[in-house]
């Protein structure tokens, strides 16, 4: 008898009636009052513990049917201020791949740059309409773009890497992004272009490497009135014809690839000239 009077449960209900009577005689209640409310609380209480008890043991007998889940919650479209989180958080994971890329940690770098893609992924799903964004700034194209050229970095390590197959794959999904793209810059495309002709020449399909050079060829000559003093576009024509030159070795015609590579070469110098020239 004493050990259960003594019980933190009995123990725990007496001091609430003690409360309720002490609050009685401050607040000049009638004892009698009191009391019957304390009662009235203390029942409350012990009624709805022995309905969660039952409750309890309800669940645990066999074949009760499973606790109904509570409905999931619709998740909140993503709005101007999340957006702005996204990129910011992708922004922090490109300067950390480019960091781990320069001290040779392309594993990492590579890891950095598919956390950035999956962000820029986010941002590029977001469609026309979507609350909170005027129509007039939708992120999803943008979002688009920055994907693209994350692809491309990605492709450029998976490639380095040795792991061709996956290269290809990154750099197909690229160049479809900005194909599709209507406001990409044209040096951007050409630079997609470009990777994924390098990397199926890495996978010895010479014939669809030769077609995608040539296409970046033919895409950056239409840029080439308003750049020919760009020593980036320089660079670039380089590329573009060295990558043409490699799949016709690689084909077999040597001649051709010959002279492509010595105009290459040229396209070289005049790019290291322009970007040594003082700018005024």
């Amino acid at each position: 008898m004493t050990k259960g009077l003594t019980s933190p449960f009995v123990a725990g209900w007496i001091a609430r009636v003690a409360v309720f009577v002490i609050l009685g005689v401050v607040l000049d209640v009638p004892l009698v009052p009191a009391l019957i409310g304390a009662g009235v609380f203390v029942g409350f209480h012990l009624l709805r513990g022995a309905l969660r008890r039952v409750g309890a043991a309800e669940r645990r007998r066999p074949g009760a049917s499973p606790p109904m889940a509570p409905p999931a919650r619709p998740s909140s479209p993503m709005g101007p201020w999340k957006a702005s989180r996204v990129l910011g958080k992708a922004t922090a994971a490109v300067t950390k791949a480019e960091r781990l890329r320069e001290l040779g940690c392309l594993e990492d770098a590579l890891v950095a740059e598919r956390e950035a893609g999956g962000r820029y992924r986010l941002l590029a799903e977001l469609s026309t309409g979507a609350p909170g964004w005027s129509s007039a700034s939708q992120p999803g194209s943008a979002g688009r773009n920055l994907l693209g050229g994350s692809l491309c970095t990605q492709a450029e390590f998976l490639s380095d890497l040795g792991r061709y197959e996956e290269a290809l794959a990154a750099s197909a999904e690229a160049v479809a992004i900005f194909r599709r793209s209507a406001d990409a810059l044209p040096t951007t495309v050409v630079s997609a272009l470009l990777i994924h002709s390098r990397v199926l020449s890495d996978l010895g399909r010479s014939e669809e490497a030769l077609a995608v050079g040539r296409e970046a060829l033919a895409a950056g000559d239409r840029l080439e009135e308003a750049n020919t003093g760009s020593a980036r576009w320089w660079f670039m024509h380089a590329r573009s014809l060295e990558l043409v030159a490699r799949a016709l070795q690689d084909l077999g015609h040597d001649e051709d690839a010959h002279l492509l590579d010595a105009e290459a070469l040229a396209a070289r110098h005049k790019a290291v000239a322009l970007r040594g020239r003082p700018t005024e």
